[in-house]
């Protein structure tokens, strides 16, 4: 594997999840429902003493993805010092599907619903991706229930979607999850309107403390989309390219064929790209009470994403547990 390539399935891990057939150990939590207005939600309870820390779900999978699945075993590690949680957002997993409310406000306000529901007064967050978008916006709409804020990647936004190419790639890129199905854009898309608040401001906006893991030598300056694009053409382009939607399919197997197309898209994204003004703007929102942890690229080559899910599972695990861990015993 090339370095550039073992940068890509690094980044990717933030970006993706992979659900494997592994066994699960339900001795390490206890599944429950949380009954809101409305709404069930399916959580996991770690158990544990202390304030509350509340691991939010990705765009895949379901709370498990924290103990069961690419983190495997991670949440449980927090019981120590913590009582722990870990959320399945709605219309997911085993939470309720309404048909609606897949939007950042409202999934921040289920999050909320269920800080009520367990009488849980204020927590720390951690996340990735979307979740980094759910918690930005609880800290923004209800800062007094926010202890703490734990990024594993920068706060992600949609790239502006109003170019049509630029739209159909990312709704591309939603449908290649197997996981998501026919349902993929009806479930991420209602969140590419989300904006924090804190773009454009000028002076600091956020009164809560945050850790943001960022990965060395790879500073945000180009959103998921670009990030992913150069190296999902080139797969496309291969026999071993697979899809489980036949439209994203046919899209990318175009896409790798058409270097006219190929521009044009890479163009419209490049354009369309608002990452570094929202980091700029990110930083300077949490200032001074922004942590910010290098994490180095390994030195090692992967054969595979499993692999580096694995070497994530057995060596990055406990350097992010450190980090969180000091994290949480500075906010005491």
């Amino acid at each position: 594997m090339k370095r550039s390539q073992i940068v890509c399935t690094a980044v990717l891990f933030f970006f993706t999840v992979t659900v494997h057939a592994q066994q699960k150990d339900t001795t390490l939590y206890k599944e429950k429902f949380a009954q809101l207005d409305g709404i069930t939600l399916h959580y996991l309870d770690f158990g544990g003493s202390g304030l509350p820390l509340i691991f939010l779900q990705s765009f895949h999978g379901d709370a498990g993805e924290w103990v069961d699945y690419d983190f495997k075993g991670f949440a449980p590690k927090f019981t120590g010092t913590n009582h722990v949680y870990a959320i399945t957002r709605r219309g997911w997993g085993k939470s309720a599907d309404p048909g609606w409310g897949y939007d950042v406000a409202t999934n921040g306000e289920d999050v909320v619903a269920f800080m009520d529901a367990l009488k849980i007064e204020k927590a720390i967050f951690a996340g990735r991706i979307p979740a980094s978008m759910d918690m930005t916006w609880i800290a923004e709409h209800h800062p007094n229930r926010v202890a703490g804020l734990v990024y594993f990647d920068f706060v992600y936004a949609y790239t502006d979607l109003q170019d049509s190419l630029v739209r159909q790639y990312v709704e591309m890129l939603a449908t290649l999850a197997c996981d998501l199905g026919p349902d993929a854009i009806r479930k991420s898309m209602p969140r590419s309107s989300w904006r924090p608040h804190f773009q454009g401001k000028q002076e600091p906006s956020i009164n809560v403390p945050a850790l943001w893991f960022t990965q060395e030598g790879l500073y945000p300056t180009r959103s998921r989309e670009l990030l992913t694009f150069d190296m999902l053409v080139a797969e496309a382009g291969t026999d071993k390219f697979e899809a489980c939607d036949p439209a994203a399919l046919a899209y990318f197997k175009k896409l790798a064929k058409d270097q006219a197309l190929q521009k044009k898209v890479k163009e419209a994204l490049q354009k369309a790209n608002n990452i570094p003004s929202l980091m700029a703007a990110f930083e300077k929102a949490f200032d001074p009470k922004l942590k910010i942890v290098k994490v180095s690229q390994p030195n090692q080559e992967f054969d595979s994403p499993e692999a580096y899910y694995k070497y994530w599972q057995e060596v990055q695990s406990a350097f992010y547990f450190k980090h969180i861990s000091e994290f949480i015993s500075s906010l005491k």
